[in-house]
């Protein structure tokens, strides 16, 4: 199952980059990072004590925004990314790094 069809077609702000590292943005409400524990590997940002980046550029819904560029946007019903769908998705979509024994 990809995001869009655990979200029903409606999987809330996504933003992406159109040239360089092809970084996806998925918005989440206020406080949602902190409330998941993500993969290793994914980049959050805004975490509670964190000296990294508190924001992205989001660009215009319209108009001439390269490099960045709206994937989804945001609806009435999807103000945000679903934090536990993401977290879902991510987690099927990251291989599991092999234990030491």
């Amino acid at each position: 199952m990809n995001s869009s069809e655990a979200a029903d077609g409606d999987a809330g702000p996504v933003v992406c980059e159109v040239t360089g590292y092809r970084w996806m943005y998925f918005l989440l409400a206020p406080g949602e990072v902190r409330g998941h524990r993500w993969p290793l590997g994914v980049q959050r940002f805004g975490e509670r004590g964190s000296r990294a980046v508190t924001y992205i550029g989001i660009p215009a819904l319209d108009g001439n925004t390269w490099p960045l560029r709206w994937y989804s946007e945001p609806t009435p019903t999807a103000p945000y990314v679903d934090a536990q769908l993401l977290l879902g998705v991510v987690t099927n979509a990251v291989p599991a790094r092999p234990t030491s024994p």
